[in-house]
């Protein structure tokens, strides 16, 4: 069984998969390549169908797993063909962003009005509380945020 959550955003569809779900994969665009055809045949089971060509942008983070950008190019010759076109980012961290203080341990930055938060090891009822109230920020602006934003320090 997968979980995951599914998001469109610009004619965009995001899926965020957890660890659990990508335990096993070596991250390299044929691997990537199998494991999506996968993935896109079970979302068919959710009305989601694929065929044409994509450009699939993925951003992976040894904490919470894996969010993958599905860009349609437009293209289909053939009903239920898949191709792709596969690009790992360079960034591996994500953050949690949240306009509220969640007093959690782990990194917090600051940033445009903004708590990020950063998790390291922290307790399984701490990334309950930040997945539940934080939106993932991943890529090249959660490097933005976490080189650019004050750090916040916490008082114990």
């Amino acid at each position: 069984m997968i979980f995951l959550k599914i998001s469109f955003v610009d004619n965009n569809l995001i899926v965020f998969l957890n660890s659990k779900n990508i335990e096993g994969i070596s991250f390299n665009e044929r691997d990537l390549e199998k494991y999506f055809h996968s993935l896109f045949f079970k979302l068919g089971d959710y009305g989601l169908d694929f065929s044409g060509s994509y450009d699939i942008d993925v951003y992976i983070d040894d904490f919470y797993g894996m969010v993958v950008v599905v860009k349609s190019n437009g293209i289909d010759y053939y009903d239920d063909v898949v191709t792709m076109n596969i690009s790992i980012s360079k960034y591996r961290n994500f953050l949690y962003k949240s306009d509220i203080f969640i007093d959690v341990d782990c990194d917090i930055y600051c940033y445009d009005g903004c708590f990020y938060y950063e998790p390291h090891d922290v307790s399984f009822m701490d990334i309950g509380v930040i997945i539940e109230n934080c939106e993932i920020i991943y890529g090249s602006l959660a490097h933005e945020i976490r080189f650019c934003g004050n750090v916040i320090d916490k008082i114990y």
